[in-house]
């Protein structure tokens, strides 16, 4: 039997205050995370997270400094057989005004649908992220003062 891993990259991400996230509806079900995604066979951490973001953005991003990586087992909310490990770095767009027009809400999506939007850093209640490794990182950055806003 196989127990494959399935490496996710996500970007921190904080702009005058407020911390990027994206809202997604995948399979259904709605998922509010931290932007990212996974890793492809042959690239890059780094390189994944800058894919991810030109993906869905369509914008560069600077990406710096290793924050986080998952420190216990997380099974796939898709597939019981394969273990998470996510990476989170520091990141930046090198256009950053492509994103001072986002929304500060979360509003309704249809299915199988994508929304970045900021939330700021002083309302940041972890428990709006789906993913338990993302609410981790959201604690850690709370609880350490590790946001430096710009």
């Amino acid at each position: 039997m196989s127990y494959p891993f399935n490496v996710r990259v996500y970007g921190i991400y904080i702009q005058h205050g407020k911390l990027l996230l994206t809202q997604e509806v995948i399979r259904g079900k709605k998922y509010i995370k931290f932007p990212g995604g996974g890793l492809q066979f042959g690239e890059g951490i780094k390189e994944c997270l800058a894919r991810e973001m030109m993906e869905e953005s369509g914008e560069n991003f600077h990406i710096h400094s290793h924050y986080y990586t998952t420190e216990k087992f997380i099974p796939s909310a898709f597939a019981s057989n394969e273990q998470i490990i996510s990476i989170y770095f520091l990141m930046e767009a090198k256009n950053s005004s492509a994103f001072e027009q986002l929304p500060h809400t979360i509003n309704e999506l249809t299915e199988e649908s994508f929304q970045f939007f900021w939330i700021p850093i002083n309302t940041l209640n972890p428990q709006i992220l789906t993913l338990p490794i993302d609410r981790t990182v959201a604690e850690n950055l709370l609880r350490t003062n590790a946001i430096v806003t710009s």
